[in-house]
């Protein structure tokens, strides 16, 4: 049974050449099953606080005393490495191009990722009525809590914390495999008969 990795962070802000990962959370899933978590707070340093978006802070609402409270950034990313050492597997993410923009970078070296989460329940979504049509004639981008509601996933945890969402990943991540997986067997049968 394959090994996923699904990963949430919070951050100073969106820009990956400007702002920093103030917190991850990792949630290693079997199958549906989840068998480990990895969760920490990570302090970027004074520059990196001073450099913050305040609408990222407002939007995560962690405290900053608490954030100057935890291991620095390159204690952190070891510890998650050495984690990952024990729990291989493909990484997973909702918006994968934003959680991978930050972790590909030094000090984290994270560079094994898969689907995109967001973009896999998207096209679901959409062709069940669930998104909207945007101006572009795309549909709209889900959010974390709409994919959520729609594969009636809940009790993860408060949003806009990285091991909650992380583990709200997963679970939606799972539902979409299992009716994915599912529409194929009845396709197979359909086409056998």
């Amino acid at each position: 049974m394959s090994t996923r990795i699904y990963v949430d962070l919070e951050t100073t802000g969106i820009d990956p050449e400007k702002h920093e990962i103030i917190e991850i959370g990792a949630v290693v899933f079997q199958g549906g099953l989840e068998i480990a978590t990895f969760s920490e707070l990570v302090n970027p340093g004074e520059a990196a606080l001073a450099a913050a978006s305040r609408r990222a802070m407002d939007v995560n609402k962690i405290d900053v005393n608490e954030i100057r409270s935890a291991r620095p950034t390159a204690v952190v990313a070891e510890a998650l490495r050495e984690f990952l050492r024990r729990y291989p597997g493909v990484l997973y993410a909702f918006p994968v191009e934003f959680e991978s923009s930050f972790l590909r970078r030094s000090p984290w070296h994270l560079t094994s990722w898969g689907d995109c989460v967001m973009k896999a329940v998207q096209d679901v979504m959409f062709f069940e009525g669930a998104l909207p049509v945007m101006p572009d004639g795309k549909p709209k981008r889900p959010s974390l809590g709409e994919a959520a509601a729609f594969y009636g996933v809940t009790g993860c945890g408060p949003a806009h914390r990285s091991l909650s969402d992380a583990r709200k990943t997963g679970r939606i991540h799972h539902e979409f495999l299992l009716r994915q997986e599912s529409e194929d067997e009845a396709r197979s049968m359909g086409e056998a008969s």
